[in-house]
């Protein structure tokens, strides 16, 4: 459970991590902005927004992931502390809702992004989530679907939960 200010993050997942196992918790927000195009233009401008906006924000939340891993070493010179996989809205039976949760927490509204009450993020090339430390990684869930706690209406939004044939290609987007 991941409470702040009395407010708690509803995920699934956590329940599946031990107590204390949990050393850092980075939380984010990062949007492309506005991805501008409009109906009057061509559909390969309109098509070439939305693939950079999308790419923009995948990228940036890699770059993100780069950059906790390297402040947790530098936090446990040691090498004692692991960074877990993407923790998110629609992912490990994270609510989309709790988008509006993660933007209060983190003022997204200072970077122009904000929440619909379902959810939905504004602009719409924009992503939240948090990232954890631990110093075993086997004490978060796995990423197998068949381990999954989530909601089934958040497949669709997981990597893993898309179309076989995407999973037979290797295809990951």
């Amino acid at each position: 459970m991941l409470t702040r200010n009395g407010s708690t993050l509803d995920c699934r997942a956590f329940s599946q991590i031990p107590d204390g196992a949990v050393h850092h918790i980075y939380a984010f927000v990062i949007t492309a902005g506005e991805c501008v195009s409009s109906e009057d233009d061509p559909i390969t401008t309109q098509l070439f927004a939305h693939t950079w906006g999308t790419a923009y924000v995948d990228v940036a939340r890699i770059a993100l992931a780069n950059a906790f891993s390297a402040d947790a070493q530098q936090l446990h010179p040691e090498g004692s502390v692991q960074l877990s996989s993407y923790f998110g809205p629609g992912f490990y039976g994270m609510p989309m809702t709790e988008n509006q949760r993660l933007c209060a927490w983190l003022e997204a509204d200072t970077i122009g992004v904000a929440t619909k009450e379902n959810g939905l993020m504004l602009p719409l090339k924009s992503c939240s989530g948090l990232y954890l430390t631990l110093s075993d990684l086997s004490k978060t869930p796995p990423e197998s679907c068949e381990a999954c706690v989530g909601n089934s209406k958040g497949c669709a939004y997981c990597l893993r939960g898309r179309s076989s044939k995407q999973a037979d290609t290797g295809c990951k987007n």
